[in-house]
C-alpha cells in the first residue's frame, strides 16, 4: 500500500507529491488527495503545466475519494493548462483510474472504477491488463443539426472557411471535416480556429480527415487533431474522439457503431450506442494509461508559485 493510500494526502513536509501520467499522449501532473486535503490554486496549476519553467502537462488532475451514486468512488478534480476548470476529459478519466491502480488505491482485478467527473458519473473498466487498456463509459452525445463556419489556417498562411458541426459530450465540441490526405497535417493550430457564431462558453475544435470505411462495414475509422479550450493544440482528446466519431457517423449511411480515431499521440477506440430517433444515446472509449515519473514539487517553488 502506498503512502497516498494512509491519507497522508500529496502535500507532505517534503513538498507536493504527484505523478505524471498520460493517456495518447494527453498528458496531466496527476495529485491523489482521497482525503480532500488540497484543494487546487489555479497559479499553481498553470506553473506546474509550464513546459519549460514547470513538470509540463496539459492539466491537473486531483483525484478525491467520492460517493458516486450510492458507490464509494472517485471525483475527477481537473483543471486545465490555464487555470480555468474542465467539465470531462476522456483520457484524462482513464488516467485518473490507472493513477489509482497504480497507488494501490485501486485492485487491478476490479471490474470497474466508479468515476464523478464535472459532467456526472463516468465508469471506468480495465480491459486489458500488462500494458493497461481502459474504457470509460462516456454518456449520451447531441450532434446539433445546426452548421456553423470555422476558419481554419494552414502552414503556409492561406486560411479556409469549413463548416463546422457543434457536438456535446458533457463538454462542447465543434467537428470539422477538412478532407482526405495532407490537408489535416498543414493545418496550423498553434491558434485556435475562429468559430462563427463563437460558443457562449467556447468549445474545443476538432479536425477530422481520411474519413472511411473502418475494417468492418459496421466500423469507420478517422484522423483527428484538436485545439483544446484552456490548453492549445494536444496529441489526443478523449471527448473529441468521441464528438469527432459521432460526427462522422451522422454523415455516413448505415452509421458505424466502432471507430478506429487516429491522433497524434497514438490510437482511441470508440463505439457508439444508438436508438432510433434519439441518436447516439451512450458512448464507450477506449484506449492506453501511463504512468511516466513520480515527483516530489519543492515546497520553496509552491510557496514563489503562489505569490
Amino acid at each position: 500500500m502506498s503512502s497516498a493510500a494512509a491519507g497522508t494526502g500529496p502535500l507532505r513536509a517534503d513538498g507536493l507529491h504527484v505523478l505524471k501520467a498520460h493517456g495518447t499522449g494527453n498528458d496531466f501532473v496527476v495529485l491523489l488527495d482521497p482525503d480532500d486535503t488540497y484543494p487546487l490554486d489555479p497559479a499553481v496549476v498553470v506553473a506546474l503545466c509550464d513546459r519549460r519553467s514547470g513538470l509540463g502537462a496539459d492539466g491537473v488532475i486531483r483525484v478525491v475519494a467520492a460517493d458516486v451514486d450510492g458507490t464509494d468512488g472517485w471525483f475527477m478534480d481537473h483543471v486545465n493548462a490555464d487555470g480555468s476548470s474542465a467539465l470531462m476529459c476522456g483520457n484524462g478519466v482513464r488516467v485518473l483510474a490507472h493513477s489509482l491502480v497504480d497507488a494501490g488505491l485501486v485492485d487491478p482485478r476490479a471490474t470497474e472504477v466508479p468515476v464523478l467527473s464535472r459532467s456526472g458519473p463516468r465508469p471506468v473498466r480495465l480491459v486489458a491488463a500488462g500494458y493497461p487498456v481502459y474504457s470509460v463509459d462516456m454518456g449520451p452525445v447531441t450532434v446539433s443539426e445546426e452548421v456553423v463556419a470555422v476558419t481554419v489556417l494552414s502552414e503556409d498562411g492561406r486560411s479556409r472557411r469549413l463548416p463546422g458541426v457543434p457536438v456535446s459530450v458533457g463538454n462542447p465540441h465543434v467537428v470539422v471535416d477538412v478532407g482526405p490526405g495532407d490537408a489535416l497535417t498543414g493545418v496550423d493550430l498553434l491558434r485556435r480556429p475562429a468559430i462563427e457564431p463563437e460558443p457562449v462558453d467556447g468549445a474545443n475544435v476538432e479536425l477530422v480527415g481520411d474519413v472511411a470505411q473502418g475494417e468492418t462495414l459496421a466500423s469507420g475509422r478517422l484522423r483527428m487533431r484538436v485545439h483544446e479550450r484552456g490548453v492549445g493544440e494536444t496529441r489526443s482528446c478523449g471527448t473529441g474522439a468521441v464528438a469527432a466519431a459521432a460526427a462522422a457517423a451522422a454523415r455516413r449511411a448505415g452509421s458505424p457503431k466502432e471507430w478506429t480515431v487516429d491522433v497524434p499521440g497514438g490510437r482511441l477506440r470508440v463505439r457508439l450506442r444508438r436508438r432510433e430517433g434519439e441518436g447516439v444515446v451512450g458512448s464507450e472509449l477506449s484506449g492506453p494509461a501511463e504512468v511516466v515519473a513520480r515527483a516530489v514539487v519543492d515546497p520553496g517553488w509552491l510557496e514563489r508559485v503562489r505569490g
